[in-house]
């Protein structure tokens, strides 16, 4: 149970310090956590006149590999299932939208090591590409 609890505490703690940075690069947050039947998105902001919904990964500095290679096929698929929903629920109005990861390293003690923004970190098939 300890394993669990450090994971949570951890990803706490990374959604934290995201909401933190986008705020801090002049993001308005709408959410956080915000939860339907479809699933959960970790933060949902607004970067100018676009809707973001954004995946937190956070891991320890020394893992072998980037935290966003976590967000496989089922976890984008679950995501874009709870946008489409916070869309039909919240949004009548039509946003240019699209899905970010921020990924989260931590060093001990829960010290950031290092914080990444990928944009458009993967489509929506359903979704008209931006420039059009």
């Amino acid at each position: 149970m300890f394993g669990k609890d450090k994971r949570h505490m951890r990803g706490v703690i990374g959604e934290s310090m995201a909401e933190s940075y986008l705020h801090n690069i002049g993001w308005r947050i709408i959410a956080r956590n915000w939860h339907c039947l479809k699933g959960e998105i970790d933060i949902i902001a607004m970067d100018g006149q676009t809707l973001v919904f954004v995946e937190v990964k956070t891991r320890d500095a020394d893992t072998p590999f980037d935290p966003q290679t976590a967000v496989n096929l089922k976890k984008r698929q679950n995501l874009r299932a709870a946008a489409a929903q916070y869309m039909r629920q919240w949004q009548p109005t039509q946003f240019q939208y699209r899905y970010d990861i921020v990924s989260v390293l931590l060093k001990t003690f829960n010290e950031l090591d290092r914080i990444e923004l990928i944009r458009n970190a993967f489509r929506d098939e359903r979704q008209k590409p931006m420039d059009e």
